[in-house]
C-alpha cells in the first residue's frame, strides 16, 4: 500500500470516529501533511477541537484511544499537556506502517483556545460540523508579532557567545559529544536568523489555506536548512560531520552573516557589533 493512501485511510478513520461525537467542532491537520509536503516518512499532526464547553473537552479527549484504535494498535503512548491543551502521541510499527513505522499526534483544545493548539502554523482543516472552526482560524494572527521576532533574535545573540567559548572548551577536550550539542545549538540560531533573513515571519496567506510565518520546527534542520543556499547548508553539514576549529569558525562566520542581513530591520545593530568585538577573544 502506497504512503498517500496509508495516510489518507487513517486520516478518513479519523474523521468517521469524529463526526460520530457531537461535542467535536473539527479536525484540522498542521506539519507537513498541511501543505502536501508529505513523504514516506511523514509523521500525521492532527488537531481535535471540541465546542466550548469544558464538559465537551474532557468527553472529547476520553476518546483518544479510541481515535488512535481507528488507525491501528499503536506500541507506545505519551501524553502530555499546556494551558487550554492536551496532546497525545502514538507510536505504530513498521509492520503496519513500512517503511519506518508511524507517528500520530492529536493535539486537543477547545475552539476559543485553537492559537494555542497550533501559533503560527500551517493547516488544513479535514473536517468541521459547521463554519466555525474556519473562522475562528482566521480572525488568529496571521503572522508572528515583530516583537516576538526581534526578542528571539535577541535571545540567541545573548546566548551564542556562550555556546562558543563551551565548544571550544569541548573541542579541546576533545569531548566530542559535548562539543556537537553545542554546535547544535549554534545551529539553531542559524536556522532561525536565516529563516528570519527569507522573510518567512513576514509574508500571509489567502484566508482560509494557511498562518503564515516558520512552523516551529524551523529551529531544527528538518526545516531550518530550507532557508539556506547550497554553500551556506554545506558549512552546516559539514560541521555535523565534525566539530573542528575551522567548522566552528565556519559557523561562527555563517551567523554573523545571516545577523547582517536581518539587523538593520530588527533594529540590532549594536547587540551585533558587540558580538562581533566578543568572538575574536573567544575563538
Amino acid at each position: 500500500m502506497e504512503v498517500r493512501e496509508v495516510i489518507n485511510n487513517s486520516i478518513n478513520g479519523v474523521i468517521k470516529r469524529m463526526s460520530d461525537e457531537p461535542g467535536v467542532e473539527g479536525v484540522f491537520l498542521a506539519g507537513s501533511l498541511a501543505d502536501q509536503r508529505r513523504d514516506a516518512f511523514s509523521d500525521i499532526h492532527l488537531g481535535v477541537v471540541s465546542r466550548d464547553t469544558l464538559k465537551d473537552f474532557r468527553k472529547v479527549y476520553a476518546l483518544r484511544e479510541d481515535i488512535l484504535s481507528e488507525i491501528g494498535q499503536p506500541l507506545h503512548l505519551i501524553e502530555r499537556e499546556w494551558e487550554h491543551c492536551k496532546m497525545v502521541s502514538a507510536l505504530y510499527g513498521k509492520t503496519q506502517f513500512p517503511p519506518s513505522g508511524l507517528e500520530i499526534d492529536l493535539v486537543f483544545s477547545q475552539l476559543k483556545h485553537l492559537g494555542q493548539q497550533n501559533p503560527y502554523g500551517r493547516y488544513r482543516i479535514i473536517y468541521e460540523r459547521s463554519e466555525a472552526l474556519k473562522a475562528q482560524f482566521e480572525r488568529l494572527p496571521r503572522q508572528k508579532p515583530r516583537e516576538e521576532v526581534e526578542q528571539e533574535l535577541r535571545q540567541y545573540l545573548s546566548g551564542y557567545p556562550f555556546y562558543v567559548y563551551e565548544v571550544v572548551k569541548a573541542f579541546g577536550r576533545k569531548d566530542w559529544a559535548n562539543a556537537q550539542s553545542l554546535a547544535e545549538q549554534m545551529r539553531k540560531a542559524i536556522y532561525f536568523t536565516a529563516a528570519v533573513r527569507a522573510g518567512c515571519f513576514e509574508h500571509g496567506y489567502a484566508p482560509g489555506t494557511s498562518f503564515s510565518a516558520v512552523e516551529r520546527s524551523v529551529s531544527g534542520s528538518k526545516r531550518g536548512l530550507d532557508h539556506l543556499s547550497p554553500g551556506e547548508k554545506w558549512v552546516v553539514e559539514n560541521s555535523c560531520q565534525a566539530v573542528t576549529r575551522k567548522t566552528i569558525q565556519r559557523l561562527v562566520d555563517l551567523y554573523l552573516a545571516c545577523l547582517t542581513a536581518v539587523q538593520a530591520e530588527y533594529q540590532i545593530e549594536q547587540d551585533v557589533e558587540r558580538l562581533r568585538q566578543t568572538l575574536p577573544e573567544l575563538l
